[in-house]
């Protein structure tokens, strides 16, 4: 049975709903980056996790896999929550077995940023999941630059 390709707006809406869900259940903070529309259907909505900030400190493990900066090395076409590693493995793969997102980590040693060259800069991505940092955003972190 062919299922009808979501549009980008409702891709958007089930990535703010799956954020707010994780924002209730893990203290999971997400913010969307504004970006332009996406050129055509096909364009999958790009979300970056972190894990910049401590997510694995301790006995946390608030990432969606092991392998960072992309989840698609620890197995490239997930089925179940276990073929990812990591407590947010289950949103990951959900997301990843739609095919309609692009699934990013920023590894641990990285710094958050907005308008480098980096693959890994905000700007290139719709939505940034920070889900409970134990390190606080530095100074340039916490700053958005005008534009």
């Amino acid at each position: 049975m062919l299922r009808p390709r979501s549009s980008p707006r409702s891709r958007q809406r089930l990535t703010t709903a799956l954020a707010a869900f994780g924002m209730i259940g893990a203290g999971t903070a997400a913010l969307a980056v504004t970006a332009p529309p996406a050129a055509a259907a096909t364009t999958p909505h790009r979300v970056l996790f972190d894990n910049s900030k401590a997510e694995t400190a301790g006995n946390a493990d608030w990432i969606i896999g092991t392998s960072q900066p992309d989840p698609l090395g620890q197995k490239a076409d997930p089925t179940a929550e276990k073929d990812w590693t990591g407590a947010l493995s289950s949103w990951g793969v959900a997301l990843q077995k739609t095919g309609d997102y692009s699934l990013k980590t920023l590894p641990s040693g990285n710094t958050i940023t907005y308008g480098t060259s980096s693959a890994l800069d905000l700007q290139n991505f719709d939505t940034f999941v920070l889900p409970e940092p134990n390190v606080l955003l530095s100074a340039s972190e916490k700053t958005v630059p005008s534009g």
